[in-house]
């Protein structure tokens, strides 16, 4: 590996990192709330159709949120593994925002949504 591979590996590397971090940041600790106040929902599709039906006000904000928050993670799947397969990045992104909603689930943090799996 060259000086610019290497640099190139570091600089991806470490924006990767930056992203970690950041999705952290935004799924775990932005929405800290008590565990009598948590929201589990398991039935699919229940709080999409709510946003669709205008009965949210954030609806826009959410579902485009869950769902530019992984792109990132997609790209770098792509990037950093050798079998580029799609269906491949796709269960592991789908194990990833699993679980992101147990934990937010377990811990009472935000609120945990099937739906939220379903668009990432």
């Amino acid at each position: 590996m060259n000086k610019r591979e290497r640099i190139k590996a570091v600089f991806l590397y470490g924006v990767f990192i930056c992203y970690i971090l950041l999705l952290i940041k935004i799924l775990f600790l932005s929405r800290i709330s008590h565990l009598e106040h948590r929201s589990i929902n398991l039935t699919p599709f229940y709080s999409i159709m709510e946003y669709i039906s205008g009965r949210f006000a954030n609806a826009f904000s959410n579902v485009v949120g869950n769902i530019v928050i992984f792109i990132p993670l997609g790209t770098y799947l792509s990037l950093f593994k050798n079998d580029k397969r799609v269906i491949t990045n796709l269960l592991l992104i789908f194990i990833v925002s699993l679980f992101v909603e147990i934990i937010q689930g377990l811990l009472g943090i935000g609120a945990s949504d099937i739906d939220d799996i379903i668009l990432n």
